[in-house]
């Protein structure tokens, strides 16, 4: 059985860094779409009283039960991926001076 492991660094890096790109994204289009819900929503002119709070409240809810804890765990993986690409590459430079 062969057991080789193979991992390229600047593809770890890459993937970190597009990650991170995907969700900052993530994240700007949720503070937009609270904004709406929170500014242009709760207005006269579209929507207020006992119905808007339930909703807002809902989503209030629903940004701090799931939105926020699936944005921390994306975070924790951008880290991880960082973190690996940082132990391979200790990795490789102690295994070449094995070599030089």
């Amino acid at each position: 059985m062969d057991s080789t492991l193979v991992y390229n660094v600047e593809n770890l890096r890459a993937l970190a860094s597009e990650l991170s790109a995907h969700l900052a994204s993530f994240e700007g289009n949720i503070g937009e779409m609270f904004n709406v819900i929170d500014v242009t929503l709760n207005s006269s002119e579209y929507w207020q009283g006992q119905t808007y709070d339930q909703f807002k409240l809902y989503c209030d809810n629903y940004r701090t039960s799931n939105i926020e804890p699936l944005i921390e765990e994306i975070k924790k993986w951008i880290s991880d991926i960082e973190s690996a690409a940082e132990r391979a590459e200790a990795t490789t430079a102690r295994n070449v001076g094995l070599f030089g």
